[in-house]
C-alpha cells in the first residue's frame, strides 16, 4: 500500500502532512476525522475519561498541511480550506472553524519554502522533469529512465535516485496512472454533466413549446365560443 500522509508530535504539536497530486476540497473534512482519531490514540482509553471531569485536559495544537504538487495552474502558493464551506448552513457567528493549510509545491511556487528546505525543491524540479520527459517521451516507463539519469547527473536528489531508483520508478509509475484515470474519470463526469445538461435543455424547450400550444389551444378555444355567443345572439345559425 502507497502511503502520503505523515503524522508526528513535536514540542506539543501534532502535525500532519499529507501529500496530493489533485486538489481536494474535502481535505478540511478529511483532516478533522483523521485528527479525531489521532486525539483519541493520544488520550488512551484511561485518558479519555478525564474529559468528562472539571478540569481542563491539555491536548498538542493541531497543525494539518497539504503538499500539492498537481497539474492545475491555477492553484495559488498558499490556499486556506475551510471545513466551514463544506457547511449545509453558513455559520455567520464562525463558532466552529477546521482548516487545511494547502500548499503548492509545484517547481517554481513557494520558493521562500524552497530556499528553507533542499530536498523539498529537488523533489518539486524532479517531478517538474518527470513531466518535461513525458511530454516527449510516449512511453512512461522511457520517460522515468530519462528523469531519473538526468536528476542524478545534474545533483538532483541524485543520492536517493542511486539508492531507490526501482523504488521510486514504481511509485511515480502508479501515481502518474492513478493520475491519468482521475482525469480521465473527471472527463466521464464532466461529459455525462454536459449530456445531462442538454437533455434537460431539450426537455425545458420541449415543455415550453407545449405549454405555448395549450395556450394557444386555449385562447383558440375562446375566441370560438365567443364568436358562437355573438352568432347566437344575432339568431345566425351555426
Amino acid at each position: 500500500t502507497m502511503k502520503n500522509d505523515l503524522s508526528f508530535l513535536l514540542d506539543s504539536r501534532m502535525v500532519l502532512y499529507e501529500h496530493q497530486s489533485t486538489f481536494n476540497p474535502n481535505m478540511p473534512l478529511r483532516g478533522f476525522l483523521y485528527f479525531g482519531d489521532l486525539y483519541y490514540r493520544f488520550l488512551g482509553e484511561r485518558s479519555i475519561e478525564r474529559i468528562y471531569r472539571d478540569s481542563l485536559v491539555k491536548i498538542p495544537t493541531p497543525q494539518f498541511v497539504v503538499f500539492y504538487n498537481g497539474v492545475d495552474r491555477n492553484i495559488a502558493d498558499k490556499t486556506f480550506l475551510k471545513l466551514s464551506d463544506a457547511f449545509e448552513h453558513k455559520d455567520k457567528t464562525n463558532g466552529f472553524e477546521w482548516t487545511a493549510t494547502m500548499l503548492n509545491i509545484n517547481y517554481g511556487h513557494n520558493k521562500e519554502l524552497m530556499l528553507k528546505c533542499k530536498k523539498l525543491e529537488e523533489y518539486s524540479e524532479f517531478v517538474a522533469l518527470v513531466r518535461k520527459f513525458r511530454e516527449s517521451a510516449k512511453d512512461l516507463d522511457k520517460a522515468m529512465d530519462l528523469a531519473m539519469d538526468y536528476a542524478i547527473n545534474h545533483g538532483i536528489l541524485s543520492d536517493f535516485l542511486r539508492k531507490e531508483r526501482a523504488a521510486v520508478k514504481m511509485t511515480f509509475l502508479t501515481e502518474f496512472s492513478m493520475e491519468n484515470y482521475e482525469k480521465t474519470f473527471r472527463e466521464d463526469i464532466e461529459y455525462e454533466r454536459a449530456r445531462a445538461d442538454k437533455a434537460e435543455a431539450r426537455i425545458a424547450e420541449a415543455e415550453a413549446k407545449t405549454a405555448e400550444a395549450e395556450a394557444v389551444a386555449k385562447a383558440t378555444l375562446e375566441e370560438n365560443e365567443n364568436l358562437k355567443k355573438i352568432l347566437r345572439e344575432h339568431n345566425i345559425d351555426i
